[in-house]
């Protein structure tokens, strides 16, 4: 599955941004997240994360323009305690109530020792390593599943 074929082409990392954030604003994608989830689908090709790149794009542009998800998801935090945090994803993509996850989770996480987050409400998140990532580079620990 992330096993470059033999028969490809390669593309420069900003053309393939260009590629894949008009096709996300081509079906209502407003190009602030165009660009976020752009970024993040770009960023697992070069990692090497094939299966959870750029190549989904053509999937999600189908889905959103089916009404299947929402293109446009008003992200919300549903309930919250001191070490809890739950995020609404307003039936868009995952990426985005994950990542929102995460951003609240960092300061729990360092104020209580522990913190733990659920996201709901949405589809694909994407490689669960794009989050742990992101804690990581926070000097937290982040099992995401």
């Amino acid at each position: 599955m992330n096993i470059e074929q033999a028969n490809h082409t390669r593309v420069e990392p900003e053309k393939l941004r260009g590629i894949i954030s008009a096709l996300a604003k081509s079906a209502g994608m407003p190009e602030e997240k165009a660009l976020f989830l752009t970024d993040i689908l770009v960023q697992n090709d070069l990692r090497g994360v094939l299966s959870h790149g750029t190549r989904q794009m053509a999937t999600y542009a189908r889905i959103m323009r089916e009404g299947l998800i929402n293109p446009d998801p008003q992200i919300s935090t549903t309930n919250e305690a001191p070490s809890t945090i739950v995020v609404d994803g307003d039936g868009g993509l995952g990426y985005f109530a994950a990542y929102r996850a995460v951003e609240k989770l960092a300061d729990r996480a360092r104020e209580q020792g522990i913190a733990a987050a659920v996201t709901r409400n949405h589809g694909h998140i994407g490689a669960a390593g794009i989050y742990s990532r992101l804690l990581a580079e926070q000097g937290l620990i982040g099992y995401v599943t």
